[in-house]
């Protein structure tokens, strides 16, 4: 079995010798990737990687270890909630976290979503498509670990309207905050 360690960050780089692999693998050949405590990075990258799982004619294994974040997040959530018969998604048994956000771009330190950029800018289609990726998937993510719509994630309580948990998160979410699964 062939296995790709993809530690601290989604790449072109790193995730290169993965996707070449995945490409050339024959029938009945095994690939394990591993997501050690890696930290997001690059959506391209990352959809490449996604692309090449789904395509290769390998069994593969994407194993999370502890924590995956941004792109590393959507690539492991997207097989979790999206399965196909050739690809195992798991974990490596201990404690694991998800941290998911919206696509954005850190410049020194700042952060820029698509919120922030006027209609007509550059980086806006591109934004634009990978935001659009990233919400749709996080709806089945938050429906899946229980989320219903937002009427009914609100509850009566000592005359006071409170809300679920699960809508809060969403609505950090939307407001391009972090969500921790």
């Amino acid at each position: 079995m062939d296995t790709f360690e993809i530690q601290e960050e989604i790449s072109e780089d790193t995730v290169s010798d993965a996707i070449k692999a995945l490409e050339e693998a024959y029938e009945q050949e095994q690939i394990k990737i591993l997501l050690p405590y890696n930290s997001g990075g690059s959506v391209s990258a990352a959809i490449d990687l996604i692309k090449a799982i789904a395509s290769t004619k390998a069994s593969v294994t994407l194993e999370l270890d502890r924590y995956a974040i941004s792109a590393a997040a959507f690539i492991w959530v997207w097989f979790f909630l999206r399965p196909e018969p050739h690809v195992i998604v798991q974990t490596t048994g201990e404690p694991a976290m998800i941290v998911y956000h919206r696509p954005r771009f850190s410049i020194d330190d700042h952060l820029l979503f698509l919120d922030d950029l006027p209609d007509d800018h550059d980086l806006r289609v591109s934004l634009e498509d990978s935001t659009k990726i990233f919400d749709d998937l996080f709806e089945d993510l938050i429906a899946t670990v229980g989320y219903i719509t937002d009427n009914e994630n609100i509850y009566l309580y000592n005359r006071v309207n409170i809300r679920h948990k699960l809508k809060h998160a969403r609505d950090g979410y939307y407001l391009n905050q972090d969500c921790v699964i």
